[in-house]
């Protein structure tokens, strides 16, 4: 089955979205694209092309909730720990993950309206895929409908310690009055780019938060656990994690009044 939802809106896409748009829209969704690995070894297929498959769902799921309206998604691509596979995969990964970026700067059409930022640790990423990561940051810097962070080299444990420590070192330096530290200033420190606090969890393939965006998520995400692979997402999954976030919200905002 075609989904409904393209880039090109026909009357009927028009309708569905304003059907979604009845209710609340998530301004923030992050995603944990679990089960690449997975799919792969069922279907007897190398495990670089589980991870190409992913990639190519994550960028069709980012269009999806640009079209819903969504202003910020957060796609965990690699963790830390993800460092202790073989280096065949390690390495396969960030090959990916450079060729995805480079075509992307080719086809500038295709970045109309997003805003790429990468969060994590920039002292993992390797030396090659750091300058293709600059050049698509600067290409999109002033892009306003949708932000796409891609959490590369990252775990929740470690955004919250890289912050202490930066944190830390402006109260040393006396660039930081310890009584006015509040937790708006401390989220400054986190990254170089502000990530907002996350509305709509989304995971694949297992039910557990695995270390990310810890403290984004700590006010009152919904948190939606699916099933299928990451692979297997699909737009109509997708509407039905927007309409599970929808009742969540509805029944939140009736339960505190």
């Amino acid at each position: 089955m075609v989904c409904i939802l393209k880039t090109k809106e026909s009357f009927i896409q028009k309708l569905f979205r304003s059907t979604l748009q009845q209710g609340p829209i998530p301004k923030h969704i992050a995603f944990v694209l679990d089960g690449n690995r997975r799919y792969a070894k069922e279907r007897n297929m190398e495990t670089i092309s589980g991870h190409r498959k992913g990639s190519d769902t994550f960028e069709q799921t980012a269009d999806w909730a640009m079209l819903c309206g969504v202003q910020e998604v957060t796609a965990f691509v690699f963790s830390i720990s993800n460092f202790s596979r073989t280096a065949e995969e390690v390495n396969g990964i960030m090959s990916l993950l450079k060729e995805k970026l480079e075509l992307k700067l080719k086809h500038p059409e295709e970045l109309e309206g997003k805003c790429y930022r990468f969060i994590g640790n920039w002292l993992l990423v390797p030396e090659d895929l750091k300058l293709v990561i600059s050049k698509l940051v600067m290409v999109t810097k002033h892009n306003k409908t949708i932000v796409i962070n891609i959490a590369l080299a990252y775990t929740g444990r470690d955004e919250i310690t890289s912050g202490v420590n930066s944190l830390l070192h402006g109260i040393r330096h006396n660039e930081i009055d310890l009584n006015n530290v509040t937790e708006s200033l401390f989220e400054k420190y986190f990254h170089d780019f502000p990530v907002s606090s996350v509305d709509l969890f989304i995971r694949t393939g297992e039910s557990r938060l695995s270390d990310f965006v810890t403290w984004e998520c700590s006010d009152q995400a919904v948190l939606c656990f699916r099933d299928e692979y990451w692979p297997m997402f699909s737009c109509w999954k997708f509407l039905a994690a927007i309409f599970y976030f929808q009742a969540n919200t509805l029944c939140m905002s009736s339960r505190s009044c």
